[in-house]
């Protein structure tokens, strides 16, 4: 078979397609330093509704989290 002429093409993994930054992606901020901001769009309500959406939720067993690496 036929070499191609030129320089090899380097192929960009996913994560440097999607812009993954690299090293450790866990930040650690103090509680304090959290705070509303005016009109962000995301409202949470304590009420009847919420209530029932954590009762519908049924969880067989404790959820643990881990990361998955490809």
């Amino acid at each position: 078979m036929k070499q191609r002429p030129g320089e090899k093409i380097k192929m960009l993994s996913v994560d440097e397609l999607l812009g993954v930054p690299t090293g450790d992606p866990v930040t650690d901020i103090e509680v304090e330093k959290i705070y509303a901001f005016e009109n962000h769009p995301f409202k949470v309500t304590d009420d009847e509704k919420m209530e029932e959406l954590v009762e519908s939720i049924y969880l067989p067993e404790p959820v643990m989290h881990c990361h998955l690496v490809i």
